[in-house]
């Protein structure tokens, strides 16, 4: 048999297909592995030819005259799933590190750099690819959602990496090279240089920059499919989904500075003194506003302006149209306040973004239910300066820790708070023991201070929730009854296939015994919530009962914002245990979602859970 030397070229092209080109060939045959199939050949009178073959299967067997050449898919094209997540390490002399994000506390703010650390668990050094077309993808941390970008689109080498919004730049698209062994190279689309790392120092916090490709080992990184059990079952939450439910939105330093004015009519007093008052607002009393605040968003919310007390010389029953204006004006005056501090902004009002208002008073008739509403303040004009656009929670003497808290939550604009409070009718309605936003008692009567259901956290930015998407595969996962739980325990959505992402529930474990800040008075257990809301995520008003049907807001009795109590009863039964089978989740207009979900166990503040669509 006559030998002649064969030259062959592999060229993985734009699209999935492998172009193999071979000079002085008289005919290469593609059969696939351990088959006799047959799939093409090259023609015996073309001197330099090449096939394309498209790549289904992970390997093929290119049967040559020379003898077999086998090649390994991975190697001819790089996919990754958007519905798995990633990691990204690079390695010298023995070191390996993972590309992460700066700021263990901070890291869902955009700008915050990318850098290298060690696998310690945690999401943020986990990336989700979004393939765009051919090589290109834009690449998702997983814990904050915004994207691996160029620090300002920088054109230059050494440019910090960081994450930022996706707003259409170039700069968000990177090209993955595969260069075999599950390893690659990064480029930027926008600027042409590689993903590297700053001096090549492979080390804890060195920073990752964009560089040219000079041949070095920091730009060669491994990717590799996240293997935990939980994160694969994650996907992609709905576009514009992190944004609208907050997703770190309300800066952890911001607090609104509260005056707290207590007002005594000529012919009633107030319940307490002074510093019962001040004391149940701002603590050390327990339970007191302040600390319900921090509970809910791990951080202060408000901060003591002043609380002074006026006294009226008008009877209770002839309060005057202009009363809130007057305890506004003779609150800031009689307490001493710098109304020029008050101006953080330095525009020349005082808005309520800059000051928050608590008037509390003994305007009542004796045994009445205690009152409270929130509402806007005409402008007035204290020492000079102009008070815009303030807001003000009237609330009677005799309410509880749990009323001064929802209306002060009105005046939260990141929170956007929404009455849910449940049908009076039904008994025990939950909803009533399970969030702060539902009704609330007098003092003599509180259960207890009430916590702030998930929504309304996830909308202030104070809880970063986990998106799953139902499949017929079972799935479970770890539910912490800590508000400050790590995210991999964390509430979870579920939204259906099928249905608009305006319309999912919440699964949240409550465990009032163990938590200080929730003595709503239910037993522990799964707390499974419906939600509707509209194109800015705000909870749909609805006339109770279901079905959901929306209306115009301030004519519905309430949010639809409930809990799907045991016995798949709205707004009725309690929280979900272990003994009480699974639960069949029904959409609002009472369609079955085919959402199944039960309680596998608990541990301690984890509650096991699994779910699963039928």
């Amino acid at each position: 048999m006559k030998t002649t030397k064969t030259f062959c070229n592999f060229q993985r092209s734009s699209s999935a297909w492998l172009i193999i080109r071979c000079s002085n060939l008289k005919r290469v045959s593609l059969v696939l592995p351990n088959s006799s199939r047959f799939l093409g050949a090259i023609p015996a009178n073309r001197p330099r030819a090449f096939v394309r073959w498209t790549i289904s299967t992970v390997r093929c067997v290119v049967a040559l005259l020379m003898g077999t050449i086998l090649l390994s898919e991975a190697n001819a094209q790089s996919t990754f799933d958007p519905g798995e997540t990633y990691q990204l390490s690079v390695s010298s002399q023995g070191v390996k590190k993972y590309l992460a994000v700066a700021g263990a506390s901070n890291n869902l703010r955009q700008g915050a750099k990318a850098i290298l650390w060690d696998d310690v668990d945690q999401d943020d050094i986990r990336w989700i690819f979004e393939r765009i077309g051919g090589d290109s993808y834009k690449i998702k941390n997983r814990r904050s959602g915004l994207y691996m970008a160029v620090a300002g689109g920088s054109t230059g080498p050494g440019a910090r990496i960081v994450q930022w919004p996706d707003v259409g730049q170039r700069d968000l698209t990177w090209s993955i090279e595969s260069i075999g062994s599950g390893n690659y190279k990064l480029r930027n689309r926008g600027t042409r240089h590689y993903l590297a790392v700053s001096g090549g120092r492979i080390k804890n916090g060195q920073d990752v920059v964009q560089w040219g490709d000079e041949g070095q080992s920091d730009l060669v990184w491994k990717i590799t499919k996240d293997e935990s059990t939980e994160l694969n079952t994650l996907n992609t939450p709905p576009r514009g989904l992190e944004r609208s439910y907050g997703y770190g939105s309300l800066p952890r330093s911001e607090q609104t500075p509260l005056l707290v004015v207590l007002s005594e009519f000529r012919n009633r007093r107030l319940d307490q003194p002074l510093d019962f008052y001040d004391k149940l607002v701002f603590g050390p009393a327990f339970p007191n506003v302040a600390d319900q605040f921090r509970a809910y968003a791990g951080t202060s919310v408000f901060s003591r302006a002043a609380v002074i007390k006026i006294r009226h010389e008008h009877d209770w029953q002839n309060i005057p149209s202009n009363f809130d204006s007057v305890v506004v004006r003779r609150g800031l005056d009689e307490s001493g306040l710098d109304i020029n501090s008050l101006d953080t902004n330095r525009d020349g009002k005082v808005t309520k973004d800059e000051l928050a208002v608590l008037s509390i008073n003994s305007n009542l008739a004796d045994g009445a239910w205690p009152s409270a509403q929130t509402r806007g303040v005409p402008t007035i004009v204290v020492g000079g300066k102009r008070l815009e656009r303030l807001t003000i929670s009237s609330v009677h003497h005799s309410g509880d820790v749990n009323l001064y808290v929802h209306e002060l939550a009105h005046q939260i604009k990141n929170l956007d708070a929404v009455d849910v409070y449940g049908p009076g009718s039904v008994s025990p309605r939950p909803n009533i023991r399970a969030t702060v936003m539902s009704l609330h008692s007098r003092q003599s009567e509180t259960r207890g201070p009430l916590f702030l259901d998930p929504y309304h956290r996830i909308r202030a930015g104070w809880l970063l929730p986990r998106v799953h998407y139902p499949t017929s595969t079972r799935t479970s996962s770890w539910i912490s009854a800590q508000p400050d739980a790590a995210y991999s325990r964390a509430p979870v959505i579920l939204h259906g296939t099928g249905r608009t992402a305006n319309e999912f529930f919440i699964l949240e474990h409550r465990a009032p015994t163990r938590i200080a800040h929730d003595g709503g008075g239910l037993p522990a257990g799964l707390a499974i919530w419906y939600l509707q809301v509209d194109s800015s995520y705000r909870s749909v008003d609805f006339m109770w009962p279901p079905p959901v049907r929306a209306v115009p807001k301030g004519t519905g009795s309430m949010g639809a914002n409930y809990i799907i109590g045991v016995g798949n009863t709205p707004a009725s039964g309690g929280y979900w245990t272990g003994s009480d089978g699974e639960a069949s989740l029904n959409w609002g207009d009472g369609s079955d979602s085919g959402i199944r979900v039960r309680v596998k166990g608990t541990s301690g503040d984890d509650m096991e859970v699994e779910w699963w669509r039928e």
